[in-house]
């Protein structure tokens, strides 16, 4: 959670994916969950639960600036 949090500082929307065998959707960690507007997806093998979704955001931090500008040259470097 703490990483997908971190995320948030320059993407639109953060979530963690976790082994719905091991984890529970109990209404405490949705709400852990969605207090920080990250978003949980629960997987079975090839199944997905999406149990919580995340928060839409558009953050304008240096971070998001810096992320944005390496995608363009890498994009640059991979399309000629």
């Amino acid at each position: 959670l703490a990483q997908a949090i971190r995320y948030k500082e320059f993407a639109d929307r953060s979530y963690v994916v976790v082994d719905g065998t091991q984890v529970d959707s109990s209404q405490r960690i949705i709400e852990t969950f969605s207090s920080h507007g990250v978003g949980l997806i629960r997987q079975f093998g090839r199944r997905l639960e999406l149990v919580c979704d995340a928060h839409v955001q558009n953050p304008r931090t240096a971070s998001r600036l810096i992320a944005t500008s390496k995608a363009a040259e890498y994009s640059v470097l991979l399309n000629g």
